[in-house]
């Protein structure tokens, strides 16, 4: 286990269900538009960028992850679950690369990528759910390209690997938290 989840506990926000009839206590996650603390991930093969943000406000940049192949897949997203329980957040935004064409809620039109991403959010979840962490997709259309951009404005320079992502990261959580319910909420595939 590792040492900061030794440190810290973290008790994540859920609510109870109402109307069973069956005399267990069942969860759901939060709603999107309910969502206080989140953290935004834009999935690559290189780096994963991820940022955190409360509410939408000022959504910070956090030190990349480092990516891999199909591999490492598992890996990568125990890593996601893991800073978004030190950071406490209570989902998990995952950037999808909706083509022109295509749509957030049609996996169909999925671009490579797109599977990629959706395939990583799937992961995450599966990793997730004993925490209550919610994950959503968001369509991220142009958040690197934004991101290269606000970088070259401020003059990163050779601090450029693996900030991209998760400036753009810090984008894709903008976009969730100025409209929730635009956002796709993942779900477990065998439920």
């Amino acid at each position: 286990m590792p040492e900061y989840l030794r440190r810290v506990k973290v008790q994540m926000p859920v609510h109870k269900t109402e109307g069973h009839t069956d005399g267990k206590a069942k969860f759901k996650f939060l709603p999107a538009k309910d969502v206080r603390r989140a953290l935004g991930v834009d999935y690559g093969r290189k780096h994963i960028g991820v940022a955190v943000s409360t509410m939408g406000w000022a959504p910070r940049p956090l030190q990349f992850i480092r990516g891999g192949g199909i591999v490492e897949l598992m890996r990568m997203a125990q890593d996601v679950v893991d800073v978004a329980m030190e950071e406490q957040c209570d989902a998990i935004i995952v950037g999808l690369p909706v083509t022109h064409q295509g749509s957030l809620y049609k996996r169909a039109t999925d671009s490579q990528q797109g599977r990629r991403c959706r395939n990583f959010a799937h992961t995450v979840l599966a990793l997730s759910d004993k925490h209550s962490i919610g994950v959503f997709l968001v369509d991220e259309r142009g958040t690197s390209q934004e991101a290269g951009a606000l970088l070259d404005i401020v003059g990163s320079g050779q601090r450029r690997k693996g900030r991209k992502d998760s400036v753009a990261a810090a984008l894709i959580l903008s976009t969730f938290f100025a409209d929730p319910g635009a956002a796709l909420r993942v779900r477990l595939r065998n439920r």
